[in-house]
């Protein structure tokens, strides 16, 4: 038995030998709506009974409420068989399979210190799923080059920012809801310098933008697997040292396609920049 979990659809399969040893054939088996009905399918000269439901058909063929807790959301179905009377007895038994898809909803990763080169990664692994997310610093807008390791830059000067999911290609959308700075490389800092760039997907730093991939391709917030943004560096709060050494954070949310709502991967990394 092998329970299928991909970004369009979820189901279930197993050898139609399985079933005929309870005398149950695939045209009595079905979800919790009879409507959403098994079929068979040969796979590598193996014949199998198997049930796939799109993302749209989940609710409709009888899934279960949405079970979520601080790190996973999950989907249940089940697939059983008609009782199979003969007259008023019913000899073989009911065959009932529960299946379960269950995807990641909520992980931190920190970039660590120091930083070299300027990254940072996560991967969350649930059954046959990874999700690879990193951020990385570029010299310009082009996002060509990336820094190997931490840069100076000078009042004024842009700071190019990209987020990426790199494994699994066009799987999410990312959307970054919020992004600070501050002196201490840890992302709940509340003592010295904390400095909001964006809060709520919004911006709250006048220099803060978010720069198309390509050309023809929307670098709107949350329409991508990929995201590139950019701010001016700030100057040093009154009384600071001339260098300041400060730590750019971010929480972006992942959305699974297949789920009926957002499911959500945050990510907290720092990468260090020194400015006068």
């Amino acid at each position: 038995i092998k329970v299928l979990c991909t970004k369009t659809y979820m189901g279930v399969r197993a050898r139609e030998e399985f079933f005929m040893y309870y005398n149950t054939p695939v045209t009595s088996l079905h979800l919790p709506n009879r409507s959403c009905k098994a079929y068979r399918e040969v796979i590598n000269k193996v014949p199998y009974y198997m049930v796939k439901v799109a993302k749209n058909e989940y609710i409709g063929c009888g899934g279960k409420s949405l079970e979520k807790n601080f790190t996973h959301v999950t989907y249940t179905l089940s697939l059983q068989s008609e009782p199979q009377a003969i007259g008023n007895i019913i000899r073989d038994p009911v065959i009932k399979l529960d299946f379960t898809c269950i995807f990641p909803f909520i992980r931190t990763v920190s970039l660590p210190f120091p930083v070299e080169p300027i990254s940072s990664e996560a991967m969350v692994r649930v059954d046959e799923l990874d999700a690879t997310i990193q951020m990385m610093l570029y010299t310009d807008h082009s996002y060509t080059t990336a820094f190997s390791s931490a840069p100076t830059v000078e009042l004024g000067d842009q700071v190019y920012v990209e987020i990426t999911v790199t494994e699994p290609a066009d799987f999410f959308l990312l959307r970054i809801n919020d992004c600070w700075a501050t002196q201490s490389q840890q992302a709940n800092a509340s003592e010295g310098l904390v400095h909001s760039l964006l809060l709520n997907g919004c911006a709250t730093d006048d220099t803060v933008a978010f720069h198309s991939l390509s050309e023809g391709e929307s670098g709107l917030n949350g329409q991508s697997s990929t995201i590139h943004y950019s701010f001016a560096m700030f100057p040093s709060p009154s009384g600071a040292p001339a260098y300041l050494l400060i730590s750019p954070h971010c929480s972006p949310f992942l959305s699974y396609l297949f789920s009926l709502f957002s499911l959500s991967i945050a990510i907290v990394s720092q990468s260090h920049i020194s400015h006068i």
